[in-house]
């Protein structure tokens, strides 16, 4: 799998073609302008969504931990420590799955969780929703956006996996204005992208 290197964006024209791995189909991502991603906060912010961050979660997992009281309790608390200090260790995860499971029975946990998944499924969405600019390739039908967003019914048309690739570029390109208005780089782009500057 080939990656391109990286440019610069600098403004809100800037885009990228985006081909999903192993799909015949090519989508145009753009950098949302200040106003834009703005517009994408207060809409979240509307429909009522809002995601918990990891420290917090992991401080609540303990709280429950110590309600249910396992047997074992200094060492699953010292398991959450584990993998607070190291998320990406395989052994953590591990450890953590029958941890997380047990939290779920517990409402002060689960509710958390619910909302966060929530979020992140429509966070994915309306970045896609307001990042993607055109599209070619079989299947797809003619491309259109209705004022700074593609309509929920032409969304419903990309396939599941490219999807899913789209937007996790599109939440990099969300914040790519931001970056550049404070004279940093953009973040890499992802595997099978290429780069260009065609006006939004």
């Amino acid at each position: 799998m080939e990656t391109t290197s990286a440019p610069v964006v600098f403004s809100a024209s800037d885009t990228e073609t985006v081909t999903p791995p192993g799909s015949p189909r090519r989508y145009t991502l753009g950098v949302l302008s200040y106003r834009q991603r703005h517009a994408f906060q207060r809409e979240l912010r509307q429909r009522g969504l809002r995601r918990t961050e990891p420290a917090v979660m992991l401080g609540v997992l303990r709280e429950v931990m110590q309600q249910i009281a396992p047997a074992n309790l200094p060492e699953v608390l010292a398991w959450i420590d584990e993998f607070e200090a190291d998320p990406a260790s395989e052994a953590a995860k591990a450890r953590m799955v029958p941890i997380e499971h047990a939290a779920r029975n517990v409402a002060a946990y689960a509710d958390l969780l619910e909302a966060n998944i929530a979020y992140d499924e429509e966070y994915a969405w309306r970045s896609v929703g307001r990042c993607l600019r055109g599209w070619s390739g079989p299947g797809l039908p003619d491309f259109r956006r209705d004022g700074d967003l593609v309509p929920d019914d032409l969304l419903d048309m990309i396939p599941a996996h490219e999807f899913f690739a789209l937007a996790s570029r599109a939440d990099q390109m969300i914040w790519l204005g931001k970056s550049a208005a404070g004279n940093s780089g953009a973040p890499s782009p992802a595997p099978e992208t290429q780069p260009d500057t065609a006006a939004a």
